[in-house]
């Protein structure tokens, strides 16, 4: 899912999406710096929650938000 979400975080204009891990749990990634990606680590910023890491093998899928303007 690397490339994907490199992808998906990278396009213009940016459209918001949820990474959904194997264990069900999901995070919304509402734009583009809000979260990092690593070699084998994901980390997602959530105001007033703080940092949450997670190896890239736990995302089972990804999926894009419909921009709404």
């Amino acid at each position: 899912f690397y490339d994907e979400i490199r992808r998906i975080q990278s396009t213009e204009p940016f459209h918001p999406f949820i990474i959904v891990r194997t264990s069900g749990e999901r995070y919304e990634v509402p734009a583009p710096h809000a979260v990092a990606t690593g070699a084998t680590m994901f980390v997602v910023f959530k105001p007033k929650a703080g940092f949450y890491f997670f190896p890239l093998h736990q995302i089972s899928s990804v999926e894009v938000l419909e921009h709404t303007k």
